[in-house]
């Protein structure tokens, strides 16, 4: 009996130059992100090894180097975080990535701005 086990990673915290304008991208930001994946075991008996898991460790570093990478749209890191996920673990079932920008620039108070991913193996 195969049982879906969650493995997630809250608020990591960057700081990074992404933004569509100049001063964005030259005086950066801080983001936070949010990582959840999904991946089926074999059930409660079986004994749990770090090789057969999704390592938590490796997807924070995976999202550090594209959080590096400075890009105009929040989209395009978070497909980005995705697709470096999926590459990596070929057992994964389902993730998610929520990326927030904490200081937005609208004229509005507003806590942070988001944009969620999610992909799904059928």
């Amino acid at each position: 009996m195969m049982q879906e086990v969650t493995i997630g990673l809250k608020n990591l915290k960057f700081f990074a130059n992404h933004g569509v304008y100049d001063f964005e991208k030259e005086n950066g930001n801080w983001f936070e992100v949010d990582i959840e994946m999904r991946y089926n075991h074999p059930g409660l008996n079986y004994n749990f090894v770090l090789e057969e898991t999704l390592d938590y460790e490796k997807a924070a570093s995976l999202c550090e180097s594209c959080m590096n990478t400075p890009t105009p749209l929040l989209e395009t890191v978070a497909q980005q975080i995705l697709n470096r996920l999926k590459e990596c673990y070929e057992n994964l079932t389902n993730a998610t990535v929520e990326l927030r920008k904490m200081n937005p620039p609208i004229k509005q108070d507003c806590s942070y701005t988001f944009v969620r991913l999610t992909y799904k193996r059928y």
